[in-house]
């Protein structure tokens, strides 16, 4: 009897390690966190998958710079790189094989790895900024589907 695979369900998404080998934050001596006024983010995110092993890994980077307002304030900036590698049962379904040894995900996993990936960062940097002349910055809540349109993915 063939077994039944039901739709997409984030529950087939297991976390299995998450690294962060990059974590930068520079100010000057004399910064005052009290002037900042805003944050410039850049984000960019990588995907990549191992179909045999039931596997994804996902990078996002982020740049960070404050904005104050004192106009003699150098800005402080933080670079941060977070690396996640997540066990996807049944990957095989959410997955197609497309140009040579390549594979191509269904926007519903990709959407789902990129939000996971994205809000357990805020939970991460949250606890590294601390103390920090980023101790204020939170990461803001976006559409996943924003770090995904590199990859071609619409909604």
């Amino acid at each position: 009897m063939k077994k039944t695979i039901p739709e997409f369900s984030a529950s087939f998404i297991t976390l299995t390690e998450l690294t962060i080998p990059v974590v930068s934050v520079v100010s000057e001596y004399a910064f005052t966190r009290s002037q900042v006024s805003n944050f410039e983010i850049k984000a960019d995110f990588d995907i990549a998958m191992d179909p045999a092993g039931k596997q994804i890994k996902a990078v996002l980077t982020l740049d960070i710079e404050t904005r104050s307002e004192a106009d003699e304030q150098k800005e402080a900036t933080g670079k941060f790189e977070f690396v996640y590698i997540y066990h996807v049962e049944h990957l095989e379904k959410f997955t197609q094989k497309s140009k040579g040894k390549a594979y191509k995900m269904r926007p519903v996993l990709a959407n789902s790895i990129a939000a996971i990936t994205y809000s357990t960062t805020r939970g991460a940097l949250f606890q590294l900024v601390k103390g920090t002349a980023l101790e204020n910055f939170i990461l803001p809540v976006i559409d996943p589907n924003e770090l995904l349109k590199k990859f071609g993915f619409t909604q």
